[in-house]
């Protein structure tokens, strides 16, 4: 009878020790799955926190390129269009300008026609007519400056595109500049404009490439 109740006690202990080690390695085993699922959820939550990242600032890189895109094309468009008005302006002003100093020597040559009523309803016609092509030209070149300084500082000084472009900007200043003090302008007159309409088809070329690959950029989402 002794040896039945200790074979039961001894029984009834393993029993409860391998319930004690079972339930520890349940909970051991629960507690190691709860982490790795903790874990898991931590790294897809980064996962997704990195996706919405990359993809906002995708967006908003795109975004931005293609504003930049859209508004250096205006700029440089304004800019061709502008520089031709003031190759055109320069040559007026310059043909105008003879005109008038044309008149004055007759002034100071003191002709007899130079005291007439015509004469001088002329000259003062042409005056006004000269001074307000001063002011026009006036008004254009300054917006040609504004303009060629925008498109230097919207352009990547690395790239290789801008330095060309600077050097075609350079080479239409010194059209413009051959012109003011050309002494015949109907002489030079055809070949600079010809100069200057060559720099721009240039400047637009360029401006195409860098198009092209700032759009291949937005597309790819870089």
């Amino acid at each position: 009878f002794k040896q039945n109740t200790r074979n039961a006690k001894d029984e009834r202990q393993k029993q409860q020790d391998f319930l004690r080690d079972e339930r520890e390695n349940q909970q051991r085993f629960l507690e190691e799955d709860r982490a790795k699922q903790q874990e898991s959820y931590e790294q897809d939550r980064l996962t997704q926190i990195e996706v919405a990242k990359r993809s906002f600032d995708i967006q908003v890189l795109s975004g931005n390129r293609q504003d930049w895109i859209n508004n250096l094309r205006e700029v440089a468009s304004e800019y061709s269009s502008s520089a031709v008005s003031e190759i055109d302006l320069c040559i007026t002003y310059q043909i105008q300008k003879k005109l008038v100093d044309g008149l004055i020597v007759k002034v100071n040559e003191g002709s007899l026609y130079s005291n007439s009523d015509e004469f001088k309803d002329i000259f003062s016609k042409e005056k006004i007519e000269l001074f307000t092509r001063q002011e026009r030209l006036g008004t254009v070149s300054g917006r040609v400056k504004f303009l060629e300084d925008k498109i230097k500082m919207m352009l990547n000084p690395k790239e290789k595109e801008y330095s060309k472009i600077v050097a075609l900007f350079t080479a239409i200043k010194s059209s413009k500049v051959a012109l003011v003090n050309a002494d015949d302008v109907l002489v030079v007159q055809r070949q600079e404009y010809a100069n200057v309409i060559n720099s721009i088809n240039e400047i637009i070329s360029l401006m195409q490439g860098i198009f092209k690959s700032e759009w291949e950029r937005v597309k790819s989402g870089i």
